[in-house]
């Protein structure tokens, strides 16, 4: 908050409300800068309440904003061979290998976004497993094979088939 008013720290009292959890998230608030923005327009102390919509809605962050373009290359027995992973974010992060492919290719580009970074624990992996994971059910339907089938042919470690027959077997694929 002083160096936001360009201020001595000695000419700064912020009370705030206890805070816990929210990983973070309280971190990148706000508040603190309007209300002693108000503070010194007004020259008078000031307790700056936001309801629960605004809290949200003007002090929250986003997580990570992704754009991934991927491209797969299958061989006729169903292995992927080959897979090229273009991601486009705000700090270029979030890329692991699930899959046994032999040649890939990840680029990561830090891509400037109109809006700030979420202040979180973990970095864009959610969004590129998601992405990599929604790949990986598209070329199996554009294959005709189960879906888990595919991901148990193409894994990298061993120990994630038991994974993914106990998360077929969950979901009662194939009994829908």
């Amino acid at each position: 908050v002083a160096e936001y008013l360009q201020t001595d720290k000695s000419n700064v009292r912020v009370i705030a409300a206890p805070a816990g959890g929210a990983f973070g998230g309280k971190i990148g608030n706000m508040v603190n800068r309007e209300a002693a923005k108000i503070a010194e327009l007004t020259e008078t102390p000031i307790k700056l309440v936001y309801s629960r919509k605004d809290q949200f809605q003007r002090s929250s962050r986003f997580k990570a904003a992704v754009t991934i373009d991927i491209t797969t290359g299958v061989n006729a027995d169903g292995e992927i061979i080959a897979r090229k992973i273009n991601c486009y974010e705000d700090l270029a992060e979030g890329s692991t290998y699930t899959y046994n492919i032999p040649n890939t290719l990840t680029r990561a580009y830090k891509a400037d976004l109109p809006y700030s970074r979420a202040v979180v624990r973990g970095t864009s992996y959610v969004q590129t497993r998601f992405a990599i994971e929604s790949n990986v059910d598209m070329v199996a339907k554009q294959l005709g094979i189960n879906p888990f089938e595919f991901r148990r042919k193409n894994v990298l470690y061993p120990a994630y088939v038991q994974l993914l027959d106990k998360c077929e077997e969950m979901i009662g694929y194939g009994n829908i």
